[in-house]
């Protein structure tokens, strides 16, 4: 299944056995800075060390589905279960910092460059985390 995805990114460079570095597809990378590593299960990690972001959002935006990310060994009901729970608890969390922000703004509050940068980011994630749980 990584060669899929392998196939879709650009400038890709083996650095291991298993391991790769390509430019993120997320944010319009022109240098690799994401990591691509196919573990002894089949299943496929990948992290962006500019933007943050994570496979499920790397194959979306090349295109795929979120199997590729997964053998067929790997793909368990308990593990499906342990997948939603940690979106759910993410979106969580970026519905509370959205909450923030929009109080901040509202209070008229000099906002930092860092949280604004988080709030693009918790807007976007909140987005394929909904389309992921098939909400909204």
């Amino acid at each position: 299944m990584v060669d899929e995805l392998l196939a879709r990114l650009e400038k890709v460079k083996k650095v291991g056995n298993g391991k790769w570095q390509a430019c993120c597809p997320v944010h319009g990378d022109k240098n690799p800075s994401m990591s691509i590593k196919e573990e002894n299960d089949g299943k496929v990690l990948c992290y962006c060390f500019a933007c943050g972001a994570k496979g499920d959002q790397v194959v979306r935006a090349v295109g795929l589905p979120i199997s590729v990310l997964f053998s067929e060994e790997s793909k368990l009901d308990n593990r499906n279960a342990w997948r939603e729970k940690k979106l759910l608890e993410e979106k969580e969390s970026d519905e509370l910092f959205l909450r923030i922000y929009s109080a901040w703004e509202k209070a008229g509050k000099a906002i930092k460059l860092t949280d604004r940068k988080r709030h693009k980011q918790a807007k976007a994630r909140l987005a394929s985390i909904n389309m992921i749980l098939g909400i909204g």
